[in-house]
């Protein structure tokens, strides 16, 4: 038996629309659930796997992956994304610095800025 890797030694190179590492978009949660030891969060309208190093939140519609997020590791053109501020990872993206919100959620103790990036 193989030992298992811990997340954070899993590629986690992000090709948009497509994957983040072995994650892929579109492909049963099962493909990756052992691998990065998910585990389903209780939530009551979500599928939501964590892994236990807090690294991945991965929700799911009817098993399949619709959305990936990375709270630790998201490289792209080799840089990590997670901590740059919004003008240094737009930049990165080749995207326009200057790029205005899309739109702002709300939650009881913080906001989120989502930007629309072609």
């Amino acid at each position: 038996m193989t030992p298992k890797k811990e997340a954070n030694q899993i590629a986690t190179d992000w090709i948009p629309g497509e994957r983040v590492g072995p994650i892929q978009l579109g492909k049963p949660i099962e493909s990756v659930k052992e691998k990065l030891q998910l585990q389903q969060v209780d939530y009551s309208s979500s599928e939501l796997y964590e892994d236990p190093e807090d690294n991945w939140g991965i929700n799911c519609e009817d098993g399949l992956i619709d959305l990936i997020t990375c709270k630790k590791w998201c490289f792209y053109k080799g840089k990590n994304l997670i901590g740059l501020n919004i003008k240094e990872c737009l930049t990165v993206m080749e995207a326009d610095p200057n790029l205005p919100v899309g739109y702002i959620e709300e939650w009881d103790n913080f906001s989120q800025y989502f930007y629309y990036v072609d």
